[in-house]
């Protein structure tokens, strides 16, 4: 299939000569203006452009910062055809955003020449974007397909840490979206930063797996030093995915998933664990978000301790603790959800007991 080729040129002369040079090759549409190509552009959609700077009425360059401020047209690769081989003209060519120019009048050869090249460079970069971006498409699952693999090891391991873990990356994506329909942390809360959310909280238990399981699944009352032990498990976690994941390609998936394991038992006042100093706004947002997520959860749901609570009690045990263990406007956020985090919560159950 033969590449698509714009020429606008005032100069009729120069644009039959360009076009018998063009076309044994190519496929070659020709324009006497600016005003004409734009016309031309609407419907088609050429692979190259070649642009007369010297033009009447619109300029070669007053129309390419037309096609730059378009969406679509900006994406087009543009050759300068031009009489004014000066240094000057040359820099403002580049800085216009042309790929080259061509001097006029035309040399055959050269225009052919030039058309050619740039085509070449500009396949060699298409493939090596497609390359890369198979490259980075195949690192993305692996990557993917680790995370898969620890959260299935926390379930395989222990599956009530499992399933808690997965129901409250559910909560937590659920209330990290409805902060940003508030237009909450605007800055933080995009629909990337929420994703990675849903996707790091259920490894935020897996310092547990260092926990004796005399001690995590014992039923009765834990003493003071095996509670001691149970909240080592947010350091132990932070650490194990910093050790065990920063060889990924996504930062920003190991940091968030790496706060959120350490950090979600800090309380808005202070006092919370491992670091009782950290109190407010110092505690990482997504931290703040999985607390609540995280707390509703282990209240809703039967732990080897405990049986499941009404939705209603839970919230009424959780509003006792609104600023004081959660950031008040990330409980705030989450109250407002009540019938959809009830109607949420009665799926799961049904799926636990039929499942």
């Amino acid at each position: 299939m033969k590449t698509n080729i714009l020429i606008v040129d005032d100069s009729k002369a120069d644009l039959m000569r360009a076009a018998a040079v063009l076309s044994q090759d190519y496929r070659v549409s020709t324009v006497d203006s600016a005003a004409l190509g734009y016309a031309f552009l609407a419907g088609c959609t050429p692979d190259l452009i070649l642009i007369d700077i010297q033009m009447p009425e619109i300029s070669g360059f007053e129309m390419m910062e037309a096609l730059q401020g378009n969406e679509d047209w900006r994406k087009i690769p543009v050759l300068f055809l031009t009489e004014d081989l000066s240094p000057e003209i040359e820099e403002k060519c580049f800085f216009a955003g042309a790929l080259d120019f061509i001097p006029k009048p035309f040399v055959p050869a050269l225009l052919k020449r030039r058309v050619e090249k740039t085509l070449e460079l500009l396949y060699c970069q298409s493939r090596l974007k497609a390359k890369q971006e198979s490259e980075i498409r195949d690192t993305v699952r692996i990557q993917e397909n680790i995370i898969r693999l620890c959260i299935s090891l926390i379930g395989n391991w222990d599956s009530t840490i499992g399933e808690h873990a997965k129901r409250t990356a559910i909560f937590a994506g659920m209330l990290a979206e409805r902060m940003r329909e508030k237009g909450m942390y605007p800055g933080i809360l995009t629909p990337r930063y929420i994703s990675l959310i849903r996707m790091a909280a259920p490894l935020h238990d897996i310092g547990k797996i260092v926990i004796p399981d005399a001690i995590l699944k014992k039923a009765s009352r834990l003493t003071l030093e095996e509670y001691g032990k149970i909240k080592e498990h947010a350091a132990s976690g932070g650490r194990i995915i910093r050790e065990t994941l920063s060889g990924l390609e996504e930062p920003d998936f190991v940091l968030i998933a790496e706060q959120m394991a350490s950090y979600h038992h800090e309380k808005w006042a202070g006092g919370g664990y491992p670091d009782p100093n950290m109190k407010g706004k110092e505690i990482p947002l997504c931290a703040r978000i999985l607390t609540v997520a995280d707390v509703f959860d282990a209240l809703c749901f039967r732990r080897q301790y405990k049986g499941d609570l009404p939705t209603e009690t839970v919230f009424a045990i959780m509003e006792q603790d609104r600023g004081f263990l959660y950031d008040p406007e990330i409980w705030d956020s989450f109250l407002e959800m009540r019938e959809e985090l009830q109607a949420q919560v009665e799926e799961m159950r049904r799926e636990e007991h039929t499942g």
